[in-house]
């Protein structure tokens, strides 16, 4: 009986300890701003025509250039070249049609949802140079499950954009969303496409 009283005297006092470590991580600013910043450094855009020009060009290795799967966040940037992506991932194509064929594609003045996406006021004229801001970048990834960045919410390396005015890119926490912006005269406007759970 005393060594089970002994070890909770001396395990209690560990875990407050190691409790108030784990909270002090999440909530000390330099330690998220670092976080923040290495995920800014990680980004990788994916240009809309370069996917497209690589898929149109004969005698290209498409099938080394890009995965598959790129192809249907290109026909969330925009269906113009559904056809051409059509002859070479079919399968891409029917998913896209299964899946994502609400979407409406026009610019933000025009889009019929614009009422029910987020919105994060900027003065930054670039959509590249949003995604490189520290304080737009916390705010997009507030936008995946209610969830605050400090909780392990990431912005996924790879962001695939478009005309540097419409983007669309996966935020990855507890599971997995996928996301469309668009960059309007006053700011971003950010859309919920799916979820992914893991």
């Amino acid at each position: 009986m005393k060594k089970v009283i002994l070890s909770l005297i001396l395990f209690l006092p560990l875990m407050t300890i190691v409790c108030h470590q784990t909270r002090k991580q999440y909530t000390d600013p330099d330690t998220e701003s670092i976080r923040i910043n290495n995920m800014i450094e990680k980004i990788k855009f994916i240009d809309y025509y370069e996917v497209i020009d690589d898929l149109a060009t004969p005698n290209s290795l498409k099938n080394d250039t890009f995965p598959d799967y790129d192809y249907l966040y290109i026909l969330l940037l925009d269906t113009v070249h559904i056809q051409l992506i059509n002859q070479y991932y079919p399968r891409i194509v029917n998913d896209f049609r299964l899946y994502y064929d609400f979407l409406d594609f026009s610019r933000i003045e025009n889009n019929s949802r614009r009422s029910q996406m987020k919105f994060i006021e900027t003065e930054l004229e670039s959509l590249k140079d949003c995604f490189r801001d520290e304080r737009i970048l916390k705010e997009i990834l507030s936008n995946n499950f209610g969830q605050e960045p400090g909780s392990n919410v990431r912005l996924d390396d790879e962001v695939f954009i478009k005309d540097d005015n419409v983007a669309v890119f996966w935020i990855n926490g507890i599971g997995s969303d996928l996301n469309k912006v668009w960059k309007g005269e006053k700011g971003l406007y950010i859309e919920h496409i799916s979820t992914t759970m893991t």
